[in-house]
């Protein structure tokens, strides 16, 4: 908004933006066009945790497992799985390719909003 008329711009927006108000500044940093527009790209090292429940596997040939996000953190998916399932990436990447792992979304690339996949043994 550095190059916006002052006057062109909502009054309470402005307000938040003077008061440096912490949640407009959270949604503006993960809206997709202002990070793309001002180049920015954001460390997200460390910044979130995987949490599984224990489950007894032994003898169950298909799983159903759904992925939720508390915030929507990009991480890539291969990694996420990785770590879930307790394999190596390369590990998951095969068993993608191989039909053992699959999902309605692309498993390739970067996620940050819910999904499912299926495991067959």
């Amino acid at each position: 908004m550095e190059r916006t008329h002052v006057r062109a711009i909502d009054p309470e927006l402005l307000a938040r933006l003077h008061a440096n108000d912490l949640e407009l500044a959270a949604k503006l940093l993960i809206d997709p066009g202002v990070l793309h527009r001002n180049s920015i790209t954001l460390d997200w090292e460390g910044a979130w945790s995987l949490r599984t429940r224990a489950v007894d596997l032994s003898g169950v040939e298909l799983i159903d497992a759904s992925v939720r996000f508390a915030q929507r953190i990009p991480i890539r998916v291969t990694k996420l799985l990785s770590l879930g399932l307790g394999v190596s990436r390369a590990e998951v990447e095969r068993l993608v390719a191989d039909g053992r792992i699959s999902s309605a979304r692309r498993l390739g690339g970067h996620a940050s909003a819910d999904f499912g996949f299926t495991l067959r043994q």
